[in-house]
């Protein structure tokens, strides 16, 4: 999850205008992993460059590796607001996406995800992770409609290939289901039509025996009538 978002830092930080300055905190604090340090610095960098949503990006995610997820929200929101471009706010609605899904807020998450796919169509990991919530939720048609699109735009092929036999599988079993439920729809007929069946034969089995009854009446009465 972490290496997910973390991508879209990468790609934002090419068109950083000071980027040497954020190299250097990638270099020295944050590859060693050394969070409060580098809370610090980008602090103070946003300080000088306080519209700067590139800065404002690294920190939330710095603040999720701390675990400080609403201090994460609250940055990553600001660095949309600032967001120079639709392409760069739909990458920062998918790391705002990324922490709610963290945080298994997953209809909040999907939220974001739907709005990272508006400012920005062609971003893979969006419809990957909308295709998961609705996996969740049971939704199996948007989930597969989702994972189509991530294997259209997504260049990477293990994901894709791993997605297209999870797809097969899904349909597959559905099929499956389908002609289950058909077969015993179909039993459940046939059974009803021999019940009827059944029934109907009694009914005239009852019929006859009553014609029988009358008719030995019938016979009873003229053998009175003859003794009389």
């Amino acid at each position: 999850m972490k290496k997910c978002i973390i991508i879209f830092y990468f790609l934002t930080t090419i068109s950083f205008i000071h980027g040497d300055e954020l190299q250097n905190i990638i270099d020295t604090y944050i590859r060693y992993n050394k969070w409060s340090e580098s809370v610090e610095k980008l602090d103070e960098l946003l300080k000088t460059y306080p519209d700067n949503p590139e800065i404002s990006s690294l920190l939330s995610i710095v603040y999720i590796e701390l675990k400080l997820y609403d201090k994460a929200i609250i940055t990553l929101r600001k660095a949309i607001n600032s967001a120079k471009n639709d392409e760069k706010r739909g990458e920062y609605y998918y790391n705002l996406g990324n922490i709610y899904y963290l945080q298994s807020n997953f209809s909040i998450a999907l939220d974001m995800f739907m709005k990272s796919i508006e400012f920005n169509p062609l971003l893979a990991g969006s419809y990957y992770f909308t295709g998961l919530i609705h996996f969740e939720k049971n939704d199996t048609d948007s989930a597969i409609s989702s994972w189509r699109k991530y294997i259209e735009y997504s260049n990477n092929t293990d994901k894709k290939n791993k997605l297209n036999n999870i797809i097969r599988l899904i349909e597959k079993s559905a099929l499956d289901a389908k002609q289950k439920k058909e077969d015993e729809e179909r039993r459940r007929n046939d059974l009803l039509d021999f019940l009827k069946n059944q029934l109907d034969s009694k009914s005239d089995q009852a019929t006859s025996l009553q014609e029988y009854k009358i008719n030995k009446e019938n016979e009873l009465e003229e053998e009175f009538e003859l003794i009389d």
